[in-house]
């Protein structure tokens, strides 16, 4: 998923788990070691390549796997040995994969009893694998997401720097994990609609991100342009254009209704409206030809809206779900 973070020009935002250096694939074990060694390495939560994560912004209990540290044996001797290894909690990682992520403050956050830490930012995680273990997890509790800003990336790193019983550290030794907040109406849509203007009364579709802005909040991301804003089309053909990112609509949504309580602008001064549904003769909605809303059913948004306070300046869309952004 794709978060919105204002502070870095519209950097991606759910919850992202991205190794520092490059990565094995997690869920299998090196019967042999390297070369006859007992290698220790930090793993995605069990996912190989990019892990993307993505928490609600509800006020419930979130459990996420940050990583798993992980032992390649070459034998079974070595595997029935007690290996203790330590993780630090490296902001410094952090800082140096992207200074523009927010640490996740500890306090919004618990960590599994079965891996304690001690000590506040950049504690250490002690952890033993006992005889016949090949895996232990970090594991950390969100209890309330909505403590979370949803236009901010936070995030966590983690970094082994030692372990017993002849274990060989790996180059995957570091984890960086970056956190944000999504609610239901966040996602990739296929966009279909049409734009009243004259001479540009043409339809046009496109994929567009719905980025999650606040609890019942989402705002266009057009994935073309790279930015927030909206396409038109230029011609019969789908040739797309757009107003640049001066003409941003942002979407609030009722959340016990799913109704749009409001569409407006948050790229410039230029008014933004829901607009009645008039001149257009057909809407995507023959059923609810004026209803900006969502449709928990299909996942399918109805949003109707216009600028300048101008009816013949109005946009008609229906978004349809593709995935997770």
């Amino acid at each position: 998923m794709k978060y919105l973070n204002f502070t870095k020009q519209l950097a991606a935002v759910a919850f992202v788990a991205i190794a520092f250096t490059a990565c094995d694939k997690a869920d299998e074990v090196d019967p042999i070691g390297d070369r006859g060694q007992t290698l220790v390495k930090l793993v995605k939560g069990g996912q190989p390549g990019e892990s993307k994560f993505a928490i609600d912004f509800v006020p419930v209990p979130t459990d996420l796997v940050i990583c798993d540290v992980r032992r390649d044996v070459p034998n079974n001797t070595e595997l029935n040995k007690t290996m203790n290894v330590t993780v630090i909690d490296d902001t410094a990682a952090l800082r140096a994969f992207d200074p523009g992520i927010v640490y996740l403050p500890n306090t919004w956050y618990s960590i599994s009893a079965a891996t304690p830490k001690t000590g506040g930012d950049g504690g250490l995680f002690n952890m033993t694998m006992q005889p016949g273990e090949f895996a232990k997890q970090i594991v950390i509790t969100i209890p309330d997401a909505t403590v979370l800003d949803p236009s901010t990336t936070y995030g966590l790193a983690f970094t082994i720097t030692a372990a017993d019983a002849n274990g060989t550290i790996s180059y995957n030794r570091t984890v960086v994990s970056t956190i944000g907040a999504k609610n239901k109406y966040d996602g990739t849509y296929n966009l279909k609609g049409i734009h009243n203007r004259p001479t540009y009364q043409f339809f046009y579709e496109a994929e567009m991100d719905m980025i999650t802005t606040g609890a019942a909040s989402v705002i266009f991301y057009f994935k073309d342009a790279g930015s927030v804003g909206h396409p038109i089309a230029t011609d019969a053909n789908n040739t797309l254009s757009w107003y640049g990112p001066a003409i941003a609509p942002q979407v609030d949504f009722n959340p016990a209704t799913n109704l749009a309580t409001a569409i407006y602008n948050t790229g410039g001064a230029t008014p933004i409206g829901i607009n009645n549904g008039a001149n257009y003769p057909a809407p995507p909605d023959p059923a609810n030809p004026s209803i900006s809303r969502y449709d928990d059913a299909t996942k399918t948004m109805y949003l109707y809206w216009r600028y300048n306070n101008n009816p013949d300046r109005a946009f008609f869309d229906t978004l349809y779900f593709l995935g997770p952004g």
